[in-house]
């Protein structure tokens, strides 16, 4: 009877419980990002270097009126920051410095995370103005990547043909990253 009494317990107390409340999100992978990218109206640029956000500024942290659970996507106003590095531009990495537009992206209540100052991989498109690019930082992540997925990036590129113009990734690509707004683009 005891035994049944604490089974019975246990039954009530998992039943009593709400859904749990958490995000499924797949591994970040930076060809799958890639792939996606070749996917979009938007282009994308590769950067790699460190970003630095301009201090003393306020960072937004409302999300509007979403409640936990509510499916909707919200970008957080932009904060913005200094990019020292490089940018990837026929087949190698070439000296890049730039200001950034940096947005969180939230889904519910989960939203990405402001870059730290390491250096890393990040995927980024034109801000809105078109004055300097933006980095999209989503709750599970995508955009962006341990120095170190820079070779296998490379690698997978090879292996594509998209290095030897097999592949329609050069069509975006400029010469000069100066040249019409732009530094090499991954487009399709």
């Amino acid at each position: 009877m005891f035994k049944r009494s604490i089974a019975c317990a246990l039954a009530l107390a998992c039943l009593s419980a709400g859904p749990a409340a958490a995000l499924s999100c797949m591994p970040p992978d930076i060809v799958r990002s890639y792939e996606y990218a070749l996917k979009q109206d938007e282009i994308y640029f590769l950067l790699k270097g460190k970003i630095e956000l301009v201090k003393d500024q306020e960072m937004p942290d409302h999300r509007g009126h979403m409640s936990q659970g509510d499916p909707d996507e919200a970008l957080l106003e932009p904060v913005y920051g200094s990019f020292t590095g490089e940018i990837f531009n026929k087949g190698e990495f070439v000296p890049f410095d730039q200001t950034l537009e940096v947005r969180l992206n939230c889904i519910g209540p989960w939203c990405g995370q402001y870059p730290d100052e390491e250096e890393a991989l990040y995927f980024v498109t034109a801000a809105e103005s078109n004055l300097w690019f933006m980095l999209e930082m989503p709750a599970c992540g995508g955009t962006r990547f341990p120095i170190s997925e820079a070779e296998r990036f490379i690698s997978h590129l090879k292996s594509t043909g998209a290095l030897s113009g097999e592949d329609e990734m050069d069509a975006g690509m400029t010469d000069d990253p100066a040249e019409e707004g732009g530094a090499p683009a991954i487009e399709d």
